[in-house]
């Protein structure tokens, strides 16, 4: 049985943002591809979806999705670009994430979190072993 209450109401970009945000901690990847279609429909554009969004494929090991995706983003935050970094370190794409931490710092707004950041995904010398050991 449906509550009536709730007919007509409707998700907003917020309460996108933590289910898909959920669906990334429970690894949920056909639950997040729903959402992202809710989000769509809705036209739920907001940076906070397509960051969440973003997170959730690099955690669902869709790397490719969370590429492209981020790509896409013309005004990237510092969750977009933390959230593919960690997500390239989490699928063990190393070099991929030392590569774009190197193009935040270069290229975006965020340097200066992204700096302070640093420490919480890698530091220094285990990215300059791990870099050695891939070539």
């Amino acid at each position: 049985m449906v509550d009536k209450r709730w007919i007509g109401i409707l998700p907003n970009f917020v309460t996108t943002a933590s289910i898909l945000s959920a669906s990334a901690q429970l690894g949920h990847l056909n639950m997040g591809k729903t959402v992202r279609c809710l989000a769509v429909r809705l036209n739920l554009e907001e940076i906070a979806v397509k960051s969440a969004l973003l997170d959730m494929y690099a955690k669902c090991h869709a790397i490719g999705d969370a590429r492209y995706l981020f790509d896409s983003i013309l005004e990237k935050d510092v969750v977009a670009w933390n959230s593919l970094i960690l997500g390239y370190y989490q699928n063990g794409y190393i070099s991929y994430a030392l590569q774009l931490f190197h193009r935040m710092i270069t290229e975006s707004d965020v340097a200066a979190c992204a700096l302070v950041g640093a420490a919480n995904v890698f530091d220094i010398a285990t990215a300059s072993s791990l870099m050695d050991k891939q070539g």
